[in-house]
């Protein structure tokens, strides 16, 4: 084994994406969306995770990008077997700045 190559650490094991899982975002599927947000499902690392953004009109706007924070704050202080649980905010290529969450499969309450 080549310490100095990139794709290994010290310790042998890889340290970027391997066959089969990857770090990125992938099948992104918009399943709603309101006036100033949208949600998508998408795959990272093998399994499906929920990204919510703002819409890209709105995305610049600091009032949005605040109740985003917000959103996040909550969610991330909220630890209950019905509420969907946060796992972070971050910067999706394409999508800009996402709160992203556990993907709970189901069916609308509609």
């Amino acid at each position: 084994m080549d310490l100095s190559d990139e794709n290994f650490s010290a310790s042998g094991y890889l340290t970027d994406g391997f066959e089969g899982i990857s770090r990125m975002f992938t099948d992104m599927e918009v399943l709603w969306q309101t006036r100033h947000n949208r949600l998508a499902r998408a795959k990272r690392y093998g399994r499906w995770w929920m990204l919510k953004s703002l819409k890209p009109e709105y995305a610049g706007q600091t009032f949005y990008q605040q109740m985003m924070r917000k959103e996040l704050e909550m969610l991330m202080r909220l630890q209950h077997p019905y509420v969907v649980q946060a796992v972070g905010m971050e910067e999706v290529e394409g999508w800009g700045v996402c709160i992203v969450m556990e993907y709970v499969e189901g069916v609308t309450l509609r």
